[in-house]
């Protein structure tokens, strides 16, 4: 027997010695491809793929240890005898710059520079795009067979701290680390634990329209014509209802506005509402500013709530993990619409470098709006280009606004694809006459386009003069554009629909305006879609026509309490509450939700109830349970009835069995 042991013991040594040592080779064989792979190759991986991001020879980004203004950081750069002359300073952090330089930068410029100033990671696509900057933060989704258990060892493994965990998912989180970000995150990817891991990059935040392009009556893009959205046919049924609310993601707003109803503000750049904000007040003025108040300008759905999201700070700059709350936020606030009248600053792979970002918007399209879809506009751009179905205007599901000029024709600016939605009403591009322009709400006082009375547009070397604006007190302007004024016509649209029938799901709203557009212009395929022009130009009043047609026809169809008939695209049915379901006989239905019960039977004698998901029998007095879901007469009632079976026969053979077993036991010792 005690050799028997000793051979035992020897060959668990032996087995723990060997799966001691293959732990070492794999881990020594993983360390050896790891470095390999970080020494050797030079390209930049996001979430396992190669990117076409490089180091720029024009741009640096620093942090500072004091805190400077950009002119300061100006002049102290410019006193370097043999730096190249600096064009554009954008701040985008506490004390952290991104300078342009106008010639490319030598590699003694940038050793001096890192010798006196702390160099932040950056990279470019191109020479022309300003670059992303790379934070202390990673934004991950964990898979979803990682538990907590799992996820609490995975991120002290690797000292991460979470700054944020997502209620809209809870594998998504934002986390930060001292380490190198890049090698971290792709460190993260490769073990296969995550959908993605990424850097939370710094990323510059374009507003979408044109200001240099030159009250009621002015605003041509109300007209019920060739050139217009005709809007006042579509009040004729409605003007609108302040429980349908639009979140303006933007530069922030004017919150007293006299024209603007906003009911709620957050700020997502750390800046605070008091030094910008015209953007996004010209882009709330055209979706909902205050109609037949006798003052200002009209929005489309004069009667909407708006929800203002500062995501764009002054200097553009703002990570993704902030536009992500904002969504979010937004979301929580009832929004009902988001609109975004911004991009980025070249069309990037957003499913790749911003899939966080990418969730967020999928969770409003899938989930907002009690299940119904909330419904997401982006502008398409005004460089003129083609805009890919990976970049942020091309993600499914969104609906992107091209621009169209005062002569009906699409704006030579807009940007264009075959995810390329609807087009609306814009500038020209061009100065000239007031029509050039939109006309809407901008900043009270001397912070907006409109400076007391004087227009003025930004640009890369200051701000340049216009001409005289509407008014003196810098409460509205005349040259507001590009597809940001298009967007938000096309968000006050949808609010017109949603304030006559809040029913609707996102692709019944996208139908309507779908089949009541404008054709205007030629190149449309055989499903009705041009690239150039999308499904055609917004027709409000053709789309409220529509739907209160529909509904009249259902004037007689119940759909019971729990919905309301619609017919889209002359078919009738129950949009049904969420819960219930629409049947042939239209009308709407409860759910049914089955249990772990319905396929159990307890006998007469009990009743089946779901403990820890799984169904059990729980029985009358008298009667016990067997194989979990049967109830049986118990040994001590099947006595009293002559009954021969029950629990009680088995407990005492178990008694029987015992005794005996006791008896050999001291039989035993007494023979010892």
């Amino acid at each position: 027997m005690r050799k028997f042991f000793i051979l035992l013991i020897f060959i668990y040594n032996r087995v723990k010695l060997i799966v001691l040592v293959r732990g070492l080779l794999y881990k020594f064989v993983y360390f050896l491809v790891f470095f390999s792979i970080t020494i050797i190759s030079s390209d930049i991986k996001i979430n396992g793929e190669v990117t076409n991001l490089k180091h720029s020879d024009f741009f640096i980004s620093l942090k500072l240890n004091n805190s400077i203004s950009i002119l300061e950081l100006k002049k102290e750069l410019s006193s370097i005898k043999y730096l190249p002359k600096i064009l554009e300073i954008k701040q985008f952090n506490k004390n952290s710059f991104v300078v342009k330089f106008k010639n490319k930068l030598t590699k003694e410029d940038i050793g001096f520079l890192n010798e006196n100033y702390y160099l932040l990671d950056s990279y470019v696509f191109d020479d022309k795009s300003w670059p992303i900057i790379i934070s202390d933060k990673i934004n991950i989704k964990f898979k979803e067979n990682i538990d907590d258990v799992k996820k609490d060892r995975i991120l002290s493994l690797f000292k991460l701290k979470i700054v944020k965990n997502y209620n809209f998912n809870k594998n998504i989180y934002s986390l930060q680390s001292s380490e190198n970000i890049i090698k971290l995150s792709t460190k993260l990817y490769e073990t296969g634990l995550f959908h993605y891991a990424y850097p939370d990059f710094y990323t510059l935040f374009k507003r979408k329209f044109i200001p240099n392009d030159t009250y009621y009556n002015e605003q041509w893009h109300h007209e019920n014509s060739y050139i217009g959205i005709s809007s006042e046919g579509a009040w004729d049924i409605t003007k609108g209802s302040s429980d349908i609310k639009i979140a303006v993601l933007d530069d922030g707003a004017d919150l007293n506005h006299e024209d603007l109803n906003i009911i709620i503000s957050k700020d997502f750049t750390g800046e605070g509402f008091y030094d910008s904000g015209e953007h996004g007040t010209s882009c709330a003025g055209l979706i909902a500013a205050k109609g037949n108040n006798n003052i200002g300008v009209t929005g489309v759905c004069m009667n909407c709530s708006l929800i203002i999201s500062k995501v764009m700070p002054s200097s553009g700059y703002n990570l993704e993990s902030m536009i992500v709350e904002a969504f979010d936020w937004s979301l929580s606030q009832g929004a009902d619409i988001f609109n975004n009248s911004w991009g980025f600053d070249t069309s990037v792979n957003v499913n790749n470098l911003y899939p966080m970002l990418v969730d967020s918007i999928k969770n409003i399209l899938k989930n907002g709006r009690d299940g119904r879809g909330g419904i997401v506009i982006f502008a398409s751009g005004n460089e003129n280009r083609e805009f890919l179905d990976t970049s942020l205007e091309g993600l499914d599901g969104i609906i992107t606004v091209g621009a169209t000029d005062y002569h009906g024709n699409r704006a030579y600016y807009s940007n264009y694809g075959n995810k390329l939605d609807f087009i609306a009403p814009s500038s020209t591009g061009f100065l000239g006459s007031d029509k050039d322009a939109i006309w809407t709400t901008d900043i009270t006082g001397s912070l907006g386009y409109n400076d007391n009375g004087k227009a003025y547009q930004k640009t890369d070397s200051g701000r340049e003069y216009l001409g005289l604006d509407v008014d003196n007190e810098g409460k509205y302007t005349k040259y507001f554009g590009g597809t940001s004024a298009a967007a938000p016509l096309v968000s006050g649209i949808i609010a017109l629909i949603l304030s006559k029938n809040d029913k609707l799901t996102k692709n019944q709203v996208y139908d309507i305006l779908k089949s009541t557009s404008d054709k205007i212009g030629t190149g449309y395929n055989e499903e009705g879609h041009s690239n150039y022009l999308g499904y055609g130009k917004v027709n409000a009043q053709n789309a409220l026509e529509y739907l209160n047609s529909n509904v009249n026809l259902c004037e007689n169809i119940a759909c019971s309490n729990h919905g309301n008939c619609i017919e889209i695209e002359g078919a009738k049915a129950c949009n049904c509450d969420l819960g219930y379901i629409g049947n042939d006989n239209l009308e709407c239905t409860k759910v049914i939700q089955k249990t772990p019960c319905d396929n159990i039977t307890c006998s007469e004698h009990g009743i089946c109830k779901v403990i820890n998901t799984a169904p059990r029998c729980f029985c009358d007095s008298g009667y016990v349970v067997s194989d979990n879901v049967h109830c049986v007469v118990s040994y001590q009632n099947s006595k009293n009835n002559g009954c021969s079976y029950g629990e009680g026969k088995f407990e005492n053979l178990f008694y029987f069995v015992i005794f005996i077993f006791i008896f050999f036991i001291i039989k035993n010792r007494i023979k010892i």
